[in-house]
């Protein structure tokens, strides 16, 4: 018995997919034999599936992006993302990012004079708001921690370790740690309230004097007693 040759075929070897997608029209039995290299490599798999993943997240939010819809985008399996990524949560935490560089926002606040650390932060989060890129990421975060005790786990250990501990160390105050969680309470309430409630109070403030409002308060809390 034969199968139709319209049907498409997944042939699974040595543990890499390799669709063959017969075309309209074609007759994929042909004496020319169709090319079996890799579709895509192991490293090409990935960076579809991560670069699908990134788009979905940043566009539609985490709720409405599936394993299946990136696997689709990606054109590939969705075994293949949970073989790469493990889980949803896991595949967030890898492909999306705050928009900076954890030693940079670091280097920010304890480069320079002390009595400047609050501006100098101040400055560093307001700037980010103008980054679009930054504005999607930060919110298909935000969704994915308020849905998803893993995700809000992932995120929080993820930032405690990349950027309050080597704050914490770099500031060498008392209450350190505490500290950074202060600072990070305050420009991670300014991100929502500014860029995903969109509050008309803060918008209509020229960058200098949004700075300058917060400035004050992470003062306190990177250099002053508490």
């Amino acid at each position: 018995m034969t199968l139709s040759r319209e049907l498409n075929t997944v042939e699974l070897s040595r543990g890499r997919y390799r669709p063959q997608i017969a075309k309209q029209g074609h007759d994929t039995s042909s004496s020319s034999p169709a090319k079996k290299g890799r579709r895509p490599g192991a490293s090409g798999a990935r960076a579809q599936i991560a670069a699908a993943a990134r788009r979905q997240f940043g566009e539609r939010g985490y709720a409405r992006t599936t394993i299946r819809s990136i696997a689709t985008e990606a054109r590939v399996d969705p075994a293949l993302v949970i073989h790469y990524f493990g889980s949803k949560q896991r595949l967030l935490g890898e492909v999306v990012d705050l928009g900076f560089k954890a030693e940079s926002i670091v280097a920010s606040i304890v480069d320079g004079p002390v009595e400047e650390r609050g501006s100098r932060l101040a400055h560093f989060v307001v700037d980010l708001l103008h980054d679009p890129g930054y504005g999607a990421a930060f919110t298909a975060l935000l969704e994915a921690a308020s849905r998803e005790p893993q995700a809000a786990a992932l995120w929080r250990e993820r930032i405690r370790h990349d950027i309050f501990l080597p704050l914490a160390r770099q500031l060498e105050m008392d209450h350190a740690e505490l500290r950074a969680a202060l600072a990070a309470s305050q420009t991670f309430g300014l991100v929502i309230t500014h860029h995903v409630l969109a509050m008309d109070a803060l918008t209509a403030l020229t960058d200098d004097d949004l700075a300058a409002h917060i400035a004050p308060t992470l003062q306190r809390y990177l250099a002053e007693p508490l």
